[in-house]
């Protein structure tokens, strides 16, 4: 799967587990991105908002049953708060299992999962380490500054807050000798720059 850095076009299949920042992508020369999410009324405003865009293709899905495509359909599915709402649910547990086992599914061999989440590493890992999933994990912690809004409209800082961003990159492997624990399955980096 090339990256836009190369100066190539990057013609390998997307899938967003939620709307919002494909957009983005396209501009950066990526294309065939295949955006889902539950709510029809978001689905129905992207749609018509970037009807011109013919890279992007809007469809309304539940994360949790994506039956609509075969097995290993995409290149990569980046995730950018999806997982984080249904962490939020009373049945959490399950909805994690069903996303992830779909996501799984749905990656071809060597295809990347990017998990973008404010949620605690510590608490995304276990879910995302199963030996079920066969995944490769780089965990990158990414630091941001988050400047309160009454400080930023009076024209002075007031507060500074830093936040911790977790990306997620899972590497679908072929092969079936994963062990699944945390220490073997991640490692700590800084992102690239």
């Amino acid at each position: 799967m090339e990256t836009p850095c190369t100066g190539t076009r990057d013609t390998s299949r997307k899938l967003r587990a939620s709307i919002g920042m494909s957009e983005d992508m396209v501009e950066d020369g990526y294309e065939n991105i295949t955006n889902i999410d539950i709510s029809s009324v978001a689905i129905d405003i992207m749609r018509r908002k970037y009807e011109h865009v013919h890279q992007l293709n809007y469809m309304e899905m539940d994360a949790r049953d994506m039956s609509f495509f075969p097995d290993k359909s995409f290149d990569a599915v980046v995730d950018k708060g999806t997982l984080d709402s249904l962490m939020c649910g009373s049945d959490a547990p399950i909805s994690s299992v069903r996303m992830l086992g779909e996501v799984s599914r749905l990656l071809k061999p060597g295809g990347i999962y990017m998990l973008i989440t404010y949620g605690d590493p510590k608490v995304r890992m276990p879910h995302l380490t199963r030996s079920i999933y066969n995944w490769k994990i780089i965990l990158y912690i990414i630091r941001t500054m988050e400047v309160s809004c009454k400080a930023y409209a009076s024209g002075s800082i007031l507060s500074d807050v830093t936040n911790d961003i977790s990306c997620v990159w899972s590497t679908k492997t072929e092969s079936k000798s994963a062990q699944g624990s945390i220490a073997a399955s991640y490692a700590l980096r800084s992102p690239p720059n």
